[in-house]
């Protein structure tokens, strides 16, 4: 009987790798396949990556977004924002304002008023030297309460020789007795808010520049004395001005049409204007801004946690969405069509039955689309609800439609009262226009204050 060969230790360790080697080459023509099946994938254009079928419950976005039709099961079922500041009027405010008068002067302090009096003043003396007439903080401030009374009896377009005539209703005898016609024309036409020497060579690289130093130090005082409530909104404001300037902006679906632009975050609740910022059209090298309308959203909710935001289809993207859940803010608005997160599914409108709604979800989002008309659907998007529920039986319109509706109008309703109460009087000058809204918010912001 023929004894066993035992192997040496490089036989074995030799055995073992033709072994690994058999297995590899085993493995290639899988890895193969993968590897093109991925590569096919990619190639696909969009139409073909897109899911719209009605059995499948995954839709895909151009922008590569995967949505879901039902939502997830650790979305949140209700609506919830949790704000780190008790709203309303702050304790430093309140402290502080006894009357109307002390609520209006927190808001246009008399840092404010010395800015522009002593700007008018040197003004004045430049062009009437010795016979200028010397303008104190008590004449300014019987100035700025003529052109506030004017805006209470709505008289903003009365000549101002009708304000000051002997013979209008004895109502307007208040006018007369505060200072002459003569007086009020004078100042009106000397006021100035900037160092009128200087001005040309801070044009050239700010369009603001007349009143930049005024409206800064008023701007960023909105937020001291006034904490919104759980909901804010954010739009835009036209103020009517057909005088020469070079931002001045068209919108034909405004009241106004011609004036000058402003965004304004404001509370959906009260309407106090919280922040404001002015739209200067394009920059000094003339291109134009890209993702302006998130870009103004980030700056106005700056000091914000937890709140609710809600704008319009100008505004609103999926990304804003994702940069204000990191800033741990949710955002209800409208989206525009053209829009690549949203699925082609919930845009199709047509065949569907009015009133009928069509959900997409991803664990923080939720879209919607809702047939208002015929062959017209609006779409919706929100971080803050995560659940189809139906607010009205009747056009069953969703909770999300709902709350939009009851938050998006704060800046449409500070338009409103403006316009009724505003002390804008008829000027050529820009300047005055924007004096003019920075007195008008301080007003009413002051009442909701007070």
């Amino acid at each position: 009987m023929a004894r066993p060969r035992f192997l040496t230790f490089e036989e074995m360790v030799n055995e073992v790798l033709d072994e690994s080697e058999e297995d590899e080459d085993a493995s290639d023509p899988d890895t193969e396949i993968e590897s093109s099946s991925s590569e096919s994938c990619l190639s696909e254009p969009d139409d073909i990556i897109v899911s719209s079928s009605v059995d499948d419950p995954l839709y895909i976005a151009k922008d590569g977004t995967t949505w879901r039709s039902e939502p997830y099961a650790t979305g949140r079922l209700g609506r919830e924002n949790v704000i780190n500041l008790r709203p309303g009027v702050t304790r430093f405010a309140s402290s502080r304002v006894n009357n109307i008068r002390d609520s209006f002067l927190l808001l246009f302090p008399s840092s404010l008023s010395k800015i522009i009096i002593e700007n008018s003043n040197n003004y004045g003396k430049y062009l009437h030297g010795s016979n200028h007439l010397e303008i104190d903080e008590e004449l300014f401030h019987a100035y700025l309460g003529i052109l506030l009374l004017a805006g209470v009896y709505k008289s903003k377009n009365d000549t101002l020789h009708d304000l000051f005539e002997e013979y209008w209703p004895p109502v307007f005898s208040i006018f007369r007795s505060i200072m002459s016609e003569r007086t009020f024309l004078y100042i009106h036409k000397i006021i100035r808010f900037d160092d009128v020497l200087t001005r040309r060579g801070q044009r050239n690289d700010d369009k603001f520049a007349p009143i930049r130093n005024l409206w800064e130090k008023w701007s960023e005082q909105l937020p001291i004395f006034y904490n919104p409530n759980d909901c804010v909104t954010v739009d835009e404001q036209l103020l009517g001005f057909h005088g020469r300037c070079k931002f001045r902006q068209y919108i034909p679906s405004k009241a106004q049409r011609y004036g000058l632009k402003f965004w304004l975050l404001v509370d959906s609740r009260t309407c106090y204007v919280w922040k404001i910022q002015p739209y200067l059209g394009k920059g000094v090298t003339g291109n134009t801004e890209r993702n302006q309308g998130e870009r103004v959203v980030l700056d106005l909710v700056d000091g914000l946690k937890g709140h609710n935001v809600t704008m319009d289809n100008f505004f609103s993207s999926h990304s804003l969405g994702q940069k204000l859940l990191q800033k741990q803010m949710t955002m209800v608005g409208t989206m525009r069509k053209n829009k690549r997160s949203i699925p082609p599914k919930l845009l199709n409108c047509k065949k569907v039955p009015r009133y009928e709604s069509t959900f997409a979800f991803t664990p923080d989002t939720t879209l919607v689309s809702y047939i208002s008309h015929k062959n017209k659907c609006t779409v919706v998007m929100s971080t803050l609800h995560h659940a189809p529920n139906i607010e009205n039986e009747s056009k069953k319109l969703r909770e999300i439609i709902s709350f939009y509706n009851s938050t998006k109008g704060g800046v449409d309703t500070v338009d409103k009262m403006l316009s009724c109460y505003s002390c804008k009087r008829k000027n050529n000058r820009w300047t005055m226009a924007v004096f003019s809204n920075i007195i008008d918010i301080s007003a009413l912001n002051s009442y909701i204050l007070y």
